[in-house]
């Protein structure tokens, strides 16, 4: 341990306290209690350091709860313990304060050394500590979510979303939905308003309605939920022109007509380029396909038989599925390719 005279080349003033709580206690006291920093009110600036302060933690705990200004410090004294003394220490010290008022202050800045791997043991442990926390149900992933992401897509294949505390989600948003305007479906890929001739306007509303079994959490924002939704008019009144239901419909039918099941592939097309300029508009750009096959209990219905009498390469079903395609090939754009890539 140091002695004093160390101590007194970092700062003006150095001196020992005895009984240091009851010393934080009086400051703490004297602190207007709306306020967010002590030097509002103060004509000295206080450090305090007690190694011995654990004694009193029975009253870290109401502290570090109720008043604003005060953090329960850890401190990057963590790689002098042993790993299990590192665990065993931040475990009981979350359980004393609330998580978001612990924090890790820089006692190692001394020693590079130390800072380092304080710095660095540290998160491991906190890491640790809280994948056990999970495990043992202390603590759940949910917990962690701030924001859902309300997901629809519009007529122009635009991905849009309502970002909505967890909490309002929850509690009002997963039974009433959300509200919006007719005028969402009638956009366009180039403009933030509805296309002329649409009919779609401001007038008139639609709910958005969480569909909870397909709610993910955001693989870039683990802070975040998503959850893709169905458009109602009224509870279970699905509206026509979202194209969710529009896609449920055709599957429905293709089904109870002929028997057959849609199969979608995605195929992700991407580049990872430099910021270039594009020289030409029909340069091949990033983009997702989607390969659809229709099969029949089972079986691929677009495949053409091995005898080799089937032209080129497809079955009857197949040959009289793409001539559909082409015919309302127009119409098929306006779904699948409203805008360039």
């Amino acid at each position: 341990m140091h002695d004093l005279e160390l101590h007194k080349s970092f700062a003006p003033v150095v001196a020992r306290i005895l009984r240091i709580e009851y010393f934080a206690e009086k400051i703490l006291n004297d602190i207007w209690p709306l306020s967010r920093w002590s030097i509002f009110q103060s004509d000295q600036v206080v450090g305090l350091k007690s190694i011995a302060a654990y004694r009193s933690g029975l009253e870290i705990n109401p502290n570090v709860s109720k008043l604003l200004v005060v953090c329960l410090d850890v401190g990057l004294e963590v790689p002098k313990l042993s790993v299990h003394g590192m665990t065993s220490s931040v475990k009981e010290l979350l359980e004393l304060a609330p998580t978001k008022k612990v924090v890790f202050s820089s006692d190692g800045y001394a020693f590079p050394e130390t800072f380092y791997l304080g710095a660095k043991r540290a998160r491991e442990v906190v890491a640790f500590v809280l994948r056990d926390a999970c495990g043992d149900g202390d603590l759940t992933v949910s917990e962690g979510i701030v924001f859902v992401r309300v997901i629809l897509v519009d007529d122009s294949v635009q991905y849009r979303c309502r970002v909505i505390p967890v909490k309002c989600f929850y509690d009002v948003a997963r039974h009433n939905g959300v509200g919006l305007t007719f005028a969402i479906m009638g956009m366009t890929s180039f403009s933030d308003g509805p296309a002329d001739g649409t009919d779609l306007t401001g007038m008139g509303e639609i709910r958005l309605m969480p569909d909870l079994l397909a709610k993910r959490t955001v693989p870039w924002s683990r802070q975040e939920e998503m959850v893709l939704t169905d458009m109602e008019l009224k509870p279970g009144e699905a509206w026509e022109y979202y194209p969710r239901e529009n896609l449920r419909k055709g599957v429905k039918s293709s089904k109870d007509e002929f028997n057959l099941e849609m199969n979608a592939g995605f195929e992700n097309e991407l580049h990872l380029l430099r910021a270039i300029l594009r020289y030409a508009l029909n340069d091949i750009a990033s983009g997702c396909h989607v390969h659809l096959s229709l099969s029949r209990s089972g079986n691929n219905m677009f495949m053409g038989s091995n005898d080799g009498s089937s032209q080129y390469g497809m079955s009857k079903t197949a040959e009289e599925f793409m001539a559909g395609v082409f015919s309302h090939l127009s119409s098929v754009l306006a779904f699948i390719s409203p805008h360039p890539k």
